[in-house]
C-alpha cells in the first residue's frame, strides 16, 4: 500500500494520488482508534505552501485563508461537543467536519464516483476537474460549521482498512 516517499521513484499517477491516499489513510486510522473520540476534518483548499512555493500566491488568492476559514473545520473538530459532531465523532461514522457546501452543488456525484467510472479510468480526470471547481467555488458556499458525509471509500472498505492497519502495525513494531 505504501511506497517510498522519494518522488523521483514514483510514477506521475502515484504522485498525483499521494495526497488523496494520505487523506484516506488518515481517515481510516482515525476510524480505527478505540477508547476515545476521533474526528476527521477537511479544510478544503487553504492558502498554504502545499502546492510548492511557486504556487503559494495562487492558493493565497483563491483558497481559504489559513488564519480564518481554512482552519475553521479543524477548530470545530477539536472543540465542538460530541452531540454537535454527531456521526463525525463516532469513530465508525461516515462523516467529517467540513467548511464548504460546494461539493453538494456538483451534479451527478453518484455517477462520477461510481465503480464503473473508476474501472473505465475516468475518475482521476473527473476528480481533477472537481478539485478545480472546489477551489474556485468553495468561498461562495462557506459554512462556519458543517458535518458532511465523506467518500464511500472512507467508510465502506473493511478490507482496505484492515490492510492499512496491519501494514502500519508492522511498520511501527520496532518502536513498540
Amino acid at each position: 500500500m505504501a511506497y517510498q516517499s522519494d518522488p523521483s521513484l514514483m510514477s506521475k499517477k502515484h504522485i498525483e494520488r499521494s495526497y488523496a491516499n494520505t487523506k484516506l489513510s488518515q481517515i481510516w486510522h482515525s476510524r480505527s482508534i478505540q477508547g476515545c473520540t476521533s474526528v476527521c476534518a477537511c479544510p478544503t483548499w487553504a492558502g498554504t505552501g502545499i502546492g510548492g512555493e511557486e504556487n503559494r500566491e495562487f492558493l493565497e488568492k483563491f483558497a481559504f485563508p489559513v488564519g480564518g476559514a481554512g482552519i475553521a473545520s479543524a477548530i470545530n473538530a477539536m472543540f465542538r461537543s460530541e452531540e454537535e459532531l454527531g456521526d463525525a465523532a463516532t469513530g465508525v461514522g461516515q462523516s467529517i467536519v467540513a467548511n464548504s457546501r460546494i461539493l453538494e452543488y456538483l451534479p451527478f456525484k453518484n455517477v462520477w464516483l461510481s465503480d464503473w467510472v473508476t474501472r473505465m479510468g475516468w475518475r482521476d480526470g473527473i476528480v481533477d476537474v472537481a478539485g478545480l471547481v472546489l477551489l474556485l467555488g468553495q468561498r461562495f458556499t462557506f459554512e462556519e460549521f458543517l458535518v458532511q458525509r465523506s467518500s464511500r471509500e472512507s467508510y465502506d472498505n473493511k478490507k482496505g482498512r484492515k490492510a492499512l492497519y496491519e501494514w502500519s502495525l508492522k511498520e511501527v513494531m520496532p518502536w513498540l
